[in-house]
Order: structure tokens, then sequence, then C-alpha cells
């Protein structure tokens, strides 16, 4: 009986970690997806001086669509109150919040100065939030997995 108990708590704790390290994977995911949507709104105003609106129903993307951002910007049509929606880091819905706040209300030209800013910082910041959520799933396994091995010698 005790080995069954400790074969679920091992079982349970290595579910854990799995379910850390997805988490991890969507955040960076969704990331690299605002990324996408920004080149895109990008092209769309300097192309075609589309309405943000119809740019913004236009973009697909199964991460983004996933954790709701997508739905949120169609609803609101604001970069910026979607931005809280999803699993995005601080630093890029500050970003987003502070783009939300100039766009659309300048010619083509400075919004897409505006896109190239955006577009530069966020691509910046990847490489360290990459680093950074390996770090932190791997603290987050490595102390479910402690947890649920001192669980176990204590049951036996």
């Amino acid at each position: 009986m005790r080995a069954l108990g400790a074969a679920c708590i091992l079982l349970v704790a290595f579910m854990l970690c799995r379910a850390i390290a997805e988490s991890e994977r969507r955040r960076i995911r969704e990331s690299e997806e605002i990324l996408a949507l920004l080149r895109a709104i990008k092209a769309g105003i300097a192309c075609t001086g589309r309405p943000l609106g119809e740019i913004y129903r236009g973009f697909s993307s199964p991460a983004l669509t996933d954790s709701g951002f997508l739905a949120r910007l169609s609803e609101s049509e604001d970069i910026g109150i979607a931005a809280s929606v999803g699993n995005l880091p601080d630093g890029i819905q500050s970003r987003l919040v502070s783009l939300s706040a100039s766009l659309g209300r300048n010619d083509r030209e400075r919004e897409g100065e505006l896109c190239d800013y955006y577009i530069a910082e966020i691509a910046a910041e990847l490489p360290e939030l990459r680093r950074e959520s390996l770090l932190r799933a791997k603290s987050r396994s490595v102390t479910a997995a402690a947890g649920s091995l001192m669980l176990v010698l204590l049951l036996i």
C-alpha cells in the first residue's frame, strides 16, 4: 500500500513538472506571436492603410487564440486592453499598453516607426525571457520533485 502511495506521489510530481514546463513554453510562444502581430500591424498600416480593427481581426495565431488574447483584441480593438489577457510577461504587457496609447493617432510613417520601435524592444527582450523561463521551469520542477521525494521517504 505504501508503494502505491509513493508511486502516486511521484506520478503527480512528474505531471506537475510537465505542466510547469508547458506553461513556460506557452508564455514564450505568446510573446513570439506578439512580435508577429506587431509586424502584421506595421504591414497593414504601411502598405494598405487598413483600420486597426480590420488588421486585428485578420490576424491569426493559435497561441494567442488559445490564451484569449485575440478574442479580447477583436472585442475591444485595443491592444493595451488585450495585453492583460493571457500569460504575457509584465515587460511585454507594459510595452503593449504604451503602444496602444499612440497607435492609430499618427500618420502612416509615424505608425511604422512606433511599430518598429516596439518590435525591436520586444525582440531584444525575448532571449532574456527564454533564459529566465528555462531557469524558472527548472527550479519549479526541482522543487516539486524534491517535495515529492520527501513525502515518499516519509511514507516508506
